[in-house]
């Protein structure tokens, strides 16, 4: 992000302070450079002057921590658990919030705690705990979806994700199968009446 400011006319000898309020959001590494260009024109003079500086900023760790739990394999249909653990500092972070995001076939049945907006997010009161959500999803033998987390807060009313993780579910092949035949030297055309034998396996 690139801001401008306009300093005007500083007299020869002359100091102007400018203040910028910038704040540090999670992303990969913790360092955050910053690089500062003056330009200016001298009175009478056509040619413009630049002075460059640069800043380096480490961020310390916020101390916020998710862990997802999830099976690998379920069977379509079937009710299993997802548990999203958190961690965060005793005072800070106030307005911290769990986001899930899974799939429109995923139908969420029971939530410990319940959720505070729709069935996708948790307000977090505590400095540590869990979310535990039941559902299942129905969806063909062998595809794979995928359940994200994130803990998402707002900062100057914008939100700003602080950690997330996913994690992949195979739809397992099910184990019962059902096949309805007749014998293979079976006429092609009944008439009614006609006692027809099927198989059941």
């Amino acid at each position: 992000t690139v801001k401008t400011r306009n300093l005007g006319e500083i007299r020869s000898g002359g100091l102007q302070h400018e203040t910028f309020r910038v704040l540090g959001v999670p992303a990969e590494g913790n360092d955050r450079e910053f690089t500062v260009n003056v330009s200016y024109s001298p009175e009478g003079l056509i040619a413009r002057f630049e002075k460059s500086a640069r800043l380096t900023v480490r961020l310390a760790d916020n101390g916020v921590s998710l862990n997802l739990k999830v099976p690998n394999k379920v069977f379509s249909g079937e009710e299993f658990e997802i548990i999203a653990e958190y961690k965060k500092p005793e005072n800070d972070f106030p307005g911290l919030r769990l986001k899930l995001d899974y799939p429109e076939t995923f139908t969420l049945t029971s939530s410990l705690p319940d959720p505070d907006v729709g069935n996708k997010i948790w307000n977090l009161k505590k400095s540590d705990g869990k979310v535990i959500v039941r559902g299942k999803a129905d969806l063909p033998d062998e595809s794979v979806f995928t359940i994200k987390a994130s803990l998402v807060a707002k900062f100057l009313d914008k939100d700003y994700e602080f950690t997330s993780g996913s994690a992949d579910i195979v739809i397992s092949k099910s184990p019962l199968s059902l096949n309805i035949s007749l014998p293979e030297n079976s006429k092609s055309v009944y008439y009614p009446g006609e006692e027809l034998n099927y198989t059941l396996n």
